[in-house]
């Protein structure tokens, strides 16, 4: 019965394009040819298998895979003392580099890497026969001159010996006494020794044996004696560099026949690692999740796709099978996506227990004891049966098969005959199955199994999705209700004689006709409601990317605001030196010009301290908090008092005061300055900004 649920559910397909994924033939085929496990155990593990590979090659970037050749029949070969070929060998060598490059590659991995690793358990690898292998077999006809001495040796003594025949040859063929019987100037092998195309009258010209005629007769190919001796000790030459071909070959096969059994294990590991990392490969191909696997026993597939329709083409679906409603009755319109959404559920099961990722964005599956299937009309002309007849025997097989733990999906049960006696059918189908306890799926046009849905504790109606408005399915799933299947809408919208329709609608019972526009109305609500939410959904993803777009802009205000205020910064400390440098200048003229003690020299130093009252600024390294200071009325200054000198932010002490000048005479540290009464004020706290005083000390001036 599996092997028909694969087929109808076209998992032989999924299976050939995961081995297409494979790099050898012996994993292609084992991939194609593996029953599925139907124990969670066996499931469990594969899945885990297939997430360790997608640790290894999608985060570690580790690839245990190179390629390799099945060698079964070479061992056996071996193993009954025959000889290999050379490219039998290099077979057995690609296998022996194949396991070493697992057993290294796996021993580099991470500690989380546990059910790969036991693959390669007990594998053992030959690096001396694999690289002489490799080094003494350059192809499968060609064998390296080092695979031996002898074997060099024996070549040299060929070349040397060919290169004599051809001069000896050549000296015929030049224009002289004997080129003139030769039919051509070129020299041809007969029988593996040396000889001249002569013409066929001038045979007793050339002194020899003959070894052959052209078809024409015209020709005979003649060894002139003097080249007899050379063309054996070629001969012979030859015989020992194969003699030495095949002791070598001879040699490497009881090498591979003593390391039979280990090349086995290397063979059965590779080939498993080469399935798992192949269904890696195609989970990441159709971008899929790794499923888990349910307690409860509840499906959910959620976005999920049918793996084998285009990706631009296949709409994705919502599937849920709660644990407690294990059936699910799914109606609708023809062409809908209904028998889609049916093998979407057994086709990613199938998947999962082969360890395959599913195309989903949330998967959860659960473990039955079987899959049981009927999809689509068979007929067996070889026995007779028609498609009814084929519907009830694929019914009697599933009726008779299936347990508690099982999986039906029957699309449409009870076609094919009197609709009446269809849905009575299909309404008695769903009652055994619900009394087996048997997870189900079915799909259906029957009102009466909408019915029963409605009634049953344990069962669910679900309806594919179609738009009143253009008369089109959506290929949605919507949980919760039966759908309508809207064919004589589907009808009119394809062409039919509207004459026809409004027959068909009379001829509809009333009861019937009110039943289909509850539906259709119950369908249009529900639609209408979907797509509120789906609005409501659109703008709240909407107020979430303008929320996030307004941070980003925030931030980079914020760093635009700090990187204007740190130039500020720089831009003040520039100027405050270049005013120091110019202050300190007219303070070293200052004394230049008051030593002369002239009056010239007195009127330059007070333009000089002008300009010196002028050079007031202010300094702040940008990251320090100005001190908090108040002004000082003029009335409250003393001598002796603590002050604040606001244009360089540091503290000072008041020597004396000029009330004419409105200027104070203060001394910062060791220097004495006079400052006017306005750029004095008294700190709020005893806290001063001392780092300031010392960034940028102040002009000096004479007292």
């Amino acid at each position: 019965m599996t092997e028909r649920a694969e087929r109808l559910l076209e998992f032989d397909k999924i299976r050939r394009e995961v081995a297409m994924c494979a790099v050898s033939d012996c994993a292609r085929a084992a991939i194609e040819s593996d029953e599925l496990p139907f124990d969670r155990a066996a499931v469990t593990r594969n899945l885990a298998l297939t997430a360790e590979a997608d640790l290894m090659l999608n985060k570690y970037r580790l690839d245990p895979i190179a390629g390799f050749d099945d060698v079964a029949p070479q061992l056996e070969k071996a193993d009954k003392g025959s000889a290999l070929s050379m490219g039998e060998l290099l077979r057995v060598a690609r296998l022996l580099r194949s396991a070493r490059i697992a057993v290294t590659t796996l021993e580099r991995a991470p500690e989380e890497i546990t059910h790969l690793r036991q693959l390669t358990e007990g594998v053992r690898t030959d690096a001396a026969l694999e690289k002489d292998i490799f080094d003494c077999i350059l192809s499968e006809n060609e064998m390296s001159d080092n695979a031996s001495d002898k074997l060099y040796y024996a070549r040299r003594r060929i070349r040397e010996l060919n290169a004599r025949l051809k001069e000896k040859l050549m000296s015929y063929t030049r224009n002289n006494e004997s080129s003139k019987y030769l039919r051509d100037n070129l020299v041809t092998v007969r029988e593996g020794r040396y000889v001249l195309p002569v013409k066929a009258e001038c045979r007793s010209d050339v002194a020899g044996i003959v070894h052959d005629r052209s078809a024409t007769g015209s020709t005979v190919f003649v060894e002139p004696f003097a080249i007899v001796e050379l063309n054996n000790d070629l001969r012979l030459a030859l015989s020992e560099e194969q003699e030495e071909v095949e002791r070598i070959l001879a040699d490497f096969s009881r090498r591979v026949s003593l390391f039979s059994d280990a090349l086995k294990v290397c063979q059965r590991s590779c080939t498993m690692l080469d399935i798992v990392f192949s269904k890696i490969k195609f989970s990441v191909k159709i971008n899929g999740i790794l499923p888990k696997i349910a307690q409860n026993r509840e499906v959910r597939l959620l976005n999920s796709r049918h793996p084998l329709i285009a990706k631009e083409k296949v709409v994705p679906v919502d599937i849920t099978i709660p644990a407690d409603k294990p059936l699910l009755i799914i109606s609708g319109p023809n062409t809908g996506g209904k028998t889609v959404c049916l093998k979407t559920v057994g086709l990613l099961t199938m998947m999962a227990y082969f360890g395959l990722y599913l195309p989903c964005s949330e998967a959860s599956v659960c473990v039955y004891d079987g899959i049981f299937c009927d999809i689509g009309d068979e007929q067996s002309i070889e026995n007779e049966l028609s498609t009814f007849s084929m519907h009830v025997k694929c019914l009697i097989d599933i009726t008779r098969g299936m347990t508690a733990d099982s999986l039906v999906l029957l699309d449409e049960p009870g076609r094919g005959t009197d609709p009446t006696e269809g849905a009575a059918l299909a309404v008695g189908i769903v009652k055994f199955i619900e009394r087996v306890g048997a997870t189900a799926v079915l799909t259906t046009h029957f009102g009466a199994l909408k019915d029963y849905a409605l009634s049953s504790p344990r069962a669910e109606n679900a309806c594919m999705q179609f738009d009143d408005a253009t008369l089109m399915p959506t290929f949605r799933l919507i949980t919760g209700m039966p759908g309508s299947s809207n064919a004589l809408g589907i009808s009119g919208r394809l062409g039919l004689d509207p004459a026809i329709i409004r027959d068909a609608q009379d001829n509809l019972g009333a009861e019937k006709l009110s039943y289909e526009r509850v539906l259709t109305s119950a369908e249009r609500l529900k639609n209408e409601s979907l797509a509120e939410l789906e609005r409501s959904k659109a703008l709240n993803e909407e107020l979430e990317r303008s929320r996030r777009a307004l941070a980003a802009e925030r931030e980079k205000i914020g760093a635009a605001m700090e990187k204007i205020r740190r130039n500020a910064a720089a831009e003040t400390k520039r100027l405050a030196s270049a005013a120091l440098m110019r202050a300190n200048e007219i303070v070293d003229e200052m004394k230049e010009r008051l030593a002369e003690a002239d009056e010239a020299a007195l009127l330059r130093a007070r333009t000089l301290r002008n300009e010196l009252e002028g050079l007031s600024y202010e300094i702040s390294d940008g990251d320090e908090e100005r001190a908090e200071y108040v002004d000082i009325p003029e009335s409250e200054l003393a001598v002796g008092q603590s002050v604040i000198v606001k244009s360089l932010n540091a503290p000072a002490v008041v020597r004396a005061l000029n009330p004419r000048r409105k200027q104070a005479n203060v001394r910062m540290g060791n220097v004495k300055t006079d400052v006017k009464y306005s750029d004095l004020a008294k700190p709020l706290s005893d806290r001063a900004p001392e780092k300031a005083a010392r960034a940028v000390p102040p002009p000096r001036a004479a007292s």
